[in-house]
């Protein structure tokens, strides 16, 4: 699959973004993610991080991304 494939619009967008990006659910498992995002993973590809949790590449796990989680509610 295709990172953050669709139709264009905002998928394009986000796909064509230097910057990485990842699409999480409410426990912060990634569903999606752009190119960039896969990069910085060091994942060869999408399917090797959707599924998995973003604390996996955000700092210190459980630490530096329950802080940025407070700062989201």
């Amino acid at each position: 699959a295709e990172p953050l494939s669709g139709d264009g619009g905002l998928a394009a967008v986000v796909e064509r973004m230097p910057d990485a990006f990842a699409l999480t659910d409410d426990s912060f498992t990634v569903l999606t993610a752009n190119a960039a995002f896969i990069e910085l993973a060091e994942a060869a590809s999408l399917e090797r991080v959707r599924g998995q949790s973003l604390a996996n590449w955000f700092g210190r796990p459980g630490i530096d991304l329950e802080l940025v989680a407070g700062q989201l509610r």
